[in-house]
């Protein structure tokens, strides 16, 4: 398999964590979090991906959505309710650890790395760029 591929794969499976994480940082729309995870990650996110997602959160009480008017159209801005910040604070732990020790095993210099703690936080943003440039460019 090639690299790259299997690196976007990866990426891909963090999709519904990106946009909750997103959604915490800062209510948006579903275009605005296409956009978002396009320059987080260089990878291309669809409306068809993203709006089912969005609405199964709804449901089940994570997101709240509201209708707003622009113009003549009708946009929905979605925020993190207190069930879902929960959500996401569980489903950081959960991956914290495993990830943690997957990413010192890659890293070829690990005497570099003093204290790589992955920290995710109400105020934390995701930096802009490519993440698979990062990737390549750190392994």
């Amino acid at each position: 398999m090639d690299e790259m591929k299997f690196v976007r794969d990866a990426i891909r499976g963090f999709r519904k964590l990106m946009i909750l994480q997103l959604l915490c940082i800062k209510p948006s729309h579903g275009y605005t979090l296409i956009k978002e995870y396009k320059r987080i990650t260089g990878g291309t996110l669809t409306c068809p991906q993203i709006y089912p997602f969005l609405s199964t959160l709804e449901e089940k009480g994570y997101i709240i959505g509201t209708w707003t008017t622009n113009g003549q159209r009708k946009i929905k801005s979605y925020e993190v309710t207190k069930k879902g910040k929960i959500l996401l604070t569980s489903l950081k732990k959960s991956f914290q650890k495993p990830f943690r020790e997957i990413i010192l095993d890659l890293v070829p210099n690990k005497e570099k790395i003093f204290d790589f703690t992955w920290k995710w936080s109400k105020k934390s943003t995701i930096p802009p760029g490519n993440i698979l440039k990062f990737k390549k460019e750190i392994f």
